[in-house]
């Protein structure tokens, strides 16, 4: 089903960029001639730097096109004849430099454009000396239909008018698509932004305004911000169109605002209410003030990114950003709080410290995730966010698993390979690490060395070795070494313990860890593991027993106890590895899990069991025997991670034991079901319930196929459609999905009607995914169709297409929409959107599937999806492996545990 829980900040980091290392790619050779190769990172020469930038922008948004003028004060480092900055899509007339002291003779210069490179070469006819200069030049480019650079979005108002607007998304080398500039991340200026722009429009910036002046026969007012901070050129925004803001709410001295199209402004209260908590507390935490003077909130109506850090004018999606308090679900409020939280630690990790290059980008995206998660708990503690953040961690330790990935500091050489950076290894394991480092060298020791970090490199760069630096200094403690091999060397370690008979003591041995069957000594790695340990007997009181710290540094070693068997090993949860148990040890943990572990440990144990069982290293009964122990289990986080293995796992049965697999789950899930029902029993429920019930049902409706749920999901659509309040804002998804799976092409008619007339834009989107649902291939391939016309928009024709595409009804309709269209598709998404459609070619699951992916990407190379090409094609060989080897004892288990049980209903399908 579409995984509505959270999503990650920079929605293109659903590329999951992967290195390929072992997998067969592409021929070198093989070129598609409607798909431009990426450039060649060329770094700009080193012989100049920016100081200051002045530009002016006269955007025409109906027309697509923009003009303007720019000067670039520029310091000279060395002699030179030319200047060297980057440009992309723009035509420049009338350059030439000019001495920047007083009454200097100015030097035309001649522009060569390298358009493979992205760079502008201004050639000089003599040299110039070491000093400061003034580089001027008039400018004409495109507003784009892309999302990116400097590009135009559009909207349809009550009347039916359409309003076209412009607005910018410069991360990671786009702003060279609206100005030419030194378009890399260490180099740091300050914007002095101008909009020449229609009367009735508004400008926003990442300053505040400094001064309007109107020209009332042309109908038109310029609009001149103050001068911005030093920052990247990555981070500069400009936002022109007719948007309406909130009153401003003053946080710390600080205005904050949520601007939206006509109409919409009441749904920024709730983001708007985020913020003005979450400035305070970010101000206390870094121990250095918010680093603008304002702080605008902006929802797009066309946006490619979750959300984007532009320093003081943040932008987002719509359904990132606007909530009905009343009328969204409370995993859509969750959702909001946690993307506005990461884009306003980026305020200080990103924008006020910034990675010198790319394959630093963990520190910009790590930091925020992490530190999203502890904003968002101190607001919402009844959230429990931190086992929310077990569940991120282990989606990433799922791509970590993978032969093909990558370590969190990696090589970037060109412009596709910065796109690919934005993945579940960058945020996820990046945040997992650092949480695992707090809590070894302690919060509060944590929280110094990041104040000393941020002190020290405030308005410019810095890399990794200089924030183990900083913890290091703070903890005393040999930060890099230990921390090394967790962020250069790619994968992560599984654990072997057993405890030694007789003695306090514990053996421990690491190994990498693999869902596909490897050659260990290809990838032999070493980590500094941090072990938290802690004994689960409980003979001696009631009361837990405290937690041991022990580092396993060598390949194996003995680790020595001070309590009695059995033994939790990754105690809390934080660790970022697997632990393999003893048969018997495991069993005693599996003993009385609730009265013995946290809601986290469990989360934790039992993944490490699925994936172990996935990857064919413990027997899969042993998984699905485990999985009993959880049929009462009431903690949301662990159901959430049951019912994402149940997704996993209906991807690989086998038909002929699907109705067995679909009695599996309705037997695990029936009790929470019935405890939770279709409503809620009290007026002060917790959300992460109301969550929960959505989710439950929905599985119990389509995997599980229960004859009940499905009735009822029909029965409070049905009551929907007529009266909105009936049914509550959790369920509607929920209910949409079970009729969208059990439905025909009536249905299809119903939900697409209800998306169409959604009154939230996070609503709007659970509802067209409802469409990927549906079974009979004939409205598969409507939804599918649909991707490519303006009944979707460009930013959710991909998330659309592999939404099908994870189903197992219509994951190969997708692929073959996918190559039959391969050419529209191009036409249509920028480079870096089409590899999340095609990451869902993961759910296929044998051999000749896995020859048909290849084969069509060796004679259609993806160069922004290189990685994504990798990680899919070893998915698929995991599902095919597991398969082959374990789809007979999946098939056996089922027989014997449910065969002939009041449990089986005859199929749905």
């Amino acid at each position: 089903m579409p995984d509505r829980r959270r999503q990650p900040r920079n929605e293109i980091c659903i590329l999951f960029a992967i290195v390929a290392t072992t997998l067969p790619l592409l021929p070198a050779s093989s070129k598609s001639s409607h798909q431009a190769q990426p450039p060649v990172f060329h770094q700009l020469p080193s012989t100049a730097e920016p100081i200051s930038y002045q530009i002016t922008v006269e955007p025409n948004p109906d027309r697509g096109h923009f003009s303007g003028s720019e000067t670039v004060l520029i310091n000279v480092l060395a002699p030179t004849r030319e200047i060297v900055l980057n440009a992309a899509d723009l035509k420049i007339i009338d350059a030439q430099l000019t001495d920047a002291a007083p009454h200097a003779v100015p030097q035309r210069a001649r522009v060569v454009l390298q358009p493979e490179q992205e760079r502008a070469v201004f050639e000089l006819a003599r040299q110039i000396q070491p000093g400061k200069y003034n580089l001027s030049m008039k400018l004409d480019g495109i507003l784009n239909d892309k999302l990116r650079g400097f590009y135009r979005s559009s909207f349809t108002d009550s009347q039916g008018k359409k309003h076209w607007l412009a607005t910018t998304q410069m991360e990671a080398t786009d702003a060279r698509r609206m100005f030419p500039c030194f378009d890399e991340p260490q180099y740091k200026a300050t914007f002095s932004l101008s909009a020449d722009i229609d009367a009735n429009l508004v400008a926003i910036s990442n300053s505040p305004i400094a001064q309007e002046t109107e020209n009332k026969q042309l109908h038109k007012k310029l609009v001149r911000f103050e001068e911005t901070p030093k920052m990247s050129s990555y981070l500069l925004a400009l936002v022109v169109g007719p948007f309406t803001p909130t009153e401003p709410v003053t946080a710390d001295g600080v205005p904050i605002r949520v601007w939206t199209i006509p109409g919409k402004t009441a749904l920024g209260s709730y983001s708007l209410a985020a913020a003005a908590k979450i400035l305070p507390f970010y101000n206390e935490y870094f121990g250095v003030p918010y680093p603008a003077k304002k702080l605008d909130l902006i929802a797009i109506p066309d946006f490619e990114a979750g959300a984007m850090e532009n320093l003081g004018a943040i932008t987002f999606r719509q359904s990132r950003l606007l909530v009905d308090e009343k009328g969204d679900s409370a995993l859509t409020k969750h959702e909001c709080a946690s993307v506005v939280a990461h884009e306003m630690a980026h305020m200080w990790f990103g924008d006020l410290v910034t990675m010198r290059w790319w394959d630093d980008l963990w520190l910009n995206e790590a930091f925020a995730t992490w530190m999203s998660s502890k904003a968002v708990d101190r607001l919402h503690p009844e959230w429990h966010e931190w086992d929310q953040f077990i569940i991120d961690k282990l989606d990433s330790m799922q791509t970590d698993s993978l032969q093909a990935t990558r370590p969190i500091h990696f090589a970037v050489t060109d412009p596709a390979q910065v796109d690919q950076m934005f993945d579940d290894i960058t945020y996820g394991k990046g945040a997992s690490v650092l949480r695992m480092l707090e809590h070894y060298v302690s919060d509060d020791v944590f929280r110094d060395g990041v104040r000393r970090y941020i002190k020290a490199h405030e308005f410019a760069n810095a890399s990794t070795q200089d924030l183990w630096q900083a913890i290091g200094e703070a903890s005393g403690k040999e930060i890099k070494e230990m921390m090394h091999g967790w962020v250069y060397q790619a994968g992560y370690p599984v654990v072997n313990v057993d405890m030694v008979p007789h003695k306090k003591a514990m053996g421990a041995e690491q190994e990498r860890f693999f869902l596909l069957s490897k050659d260990n000594h290809a990838f032999a790695s070493l980590w500094q593991i941090p072990l938290s340990l802690r004994s689960l007997d409980t003979e001696s009181g009631s009361e837990p027993a405290p937690i041991e710290r022990a580092i396993l540094t060598d390949k194996q070693d003995t680790i020595t106890v001070k309590g009695n068997a059995p033994y939790l090993v990754n105690a809390g949860a934080d660790g970022y590895y697997r632990v393999r148990y003893t048969p018997s040890a495991l069993k005693e943990l599996s003993d009385g899990l609730e009265k013995t572990l946290t809601p986290s440990e469990r989360a934790s144990l039992l993944s490490d069991q699925f994936q172990l069982a996935l990857a064919g290293e413990m027997p899969v009964q042993n998984y699905l025997t485990l999985t009993a122990q959880f049929k009462d289990e009431s903690d949301p986080s662990v159901i959430k991670i049951m019912i994402d293995q149940i997704q996993r796992l209906n991807l690989l049965v086998d038909d002929k034991s699907r109705s067995l697999f679909e009695a599996f789950v309705r037997d695990r899930l029936q009790a929470i079901k019935q405890k939770l029902g279709w409503s809620s029993t009290a007026p002060d429920e917790p959300d992460l319930t109301k969550t929960l019930r959505a989710e439950v049902l929905d599985v119990m409706g389509t995997i599980g196929q229960d004859k009940t749920t499905i009735k009822e999901a029909r029965q409070a659509l049905k009551k929907y459609k007529s009266k909105h309040e009936s049914l509550e804002p959790d369920l509607i998804a929920a209910a949409a999905d079970v009729v969208a799976f059990n439905g025909d092409e009536t249905d299809y008619h119903t939900i697409e009607t209800l998306w169409h007339s959604a009154a939230t834009p996070d609503l709007e989107r659970q509802l067209m995914l409802s469409l990927a649902l549906f079974r009979q291939p004939l409205l598969i391939e409507r939804t599918l169709a649909m991707t490519l016309t303006d009944q979707v928009r460009n930013q959710d024709g991909p998330n659309l297409i592999a939404a099908v595409g994870d189903t197992a009804a219509g994951r190969k309709l997708a692929f073959n929409f996918i190559t039959a269209r391969w050419r529209a598709i191009n036409a249509r998404f920028t480079e870096h959107m089409v590899p999340r459609m095609v990451h869902s070619a993961s759910s296929l699951a044998s051999e000749q599937d896995r020859a048909r992916v290849e084969q069509f990407f060796a004679n259609n190379p993806m160069p922004f999806g290189t990685r994504t090409i990798a990680k899919t094609l070893e998915a698929i060989a995991i599902n095919s492996a597991f398969r082959q080897r374990s789809g007979g004892e999946l098939s056996r288990w089922l027989s014997a545990n449910l065969e002939g049980s009041d449990k089986i209903q005859p199929s749905t399908h």
